[in-house]
């Protein structure tokens, strides 16, 4: 196993074991009570896996998927509805997310130039969130 695909392991295996509790793996959350409700922040890249993730998990829906670029988002929301059997909806101002009281937590998978702040404005609205950080701006940094 390479450094790469050990960190992408260990974040996605950490983003599953951090939302979902113990040892609660299997799609279908016992009460309303213990689900996440998500809102995804990106629509390519990243931000497809992480929505992907989040749906696999137990107690999380990925109610909504913002990018400002529409086009990937109808394939994206299909991909999802796929695994959680609900399709997202889905949306070019993730600001919307921040208004929806239903929403829990905002995952983002924009470009780094995003994460600050999407990250501040999404607490200000007493949302959770989950961010992802590079750990070097380019390959000679790592």
């Amino acid at each position: 196993m390479d450094r790469r695909t050990f960190i992408k392991t260990s974040a996605l295996t950490t983003a599953a074991v951090g939302l979902s509790g113990p040892f609660t793996f299997v799609r279908g959350a016992n009460s309303p009570n213990e689900k996440v409700v998500v809102a995804i922040m990106g629509g390519r890249g990243r931000a497809g896996e992480l929505a992907a993730t989040f749906a696999r998990v137990n107690s999380t829906e990925v109610k909504s998927i913002f990018d400002v670029d529409y086009r990937p988002l109808d394939g994206l929301a299909d991909r999802v509805a796929d695994i959680q059997e609900r399709r997202p909806e889905v949306g070019t101002d993730f600001r919307k997310a921040l208004e929806d009281p239903d929403i829990d937590a905002l995952v983002i998978g924009a470009p780094d130039h995003w994460h600050t702040p999407a990250t501040i404005m999404a607490l200000q609205a007493g949302k959770h969130v989950y961010v992802e950080k590079p750990a070097s701006h380019n390959p000679g940094e790592a």
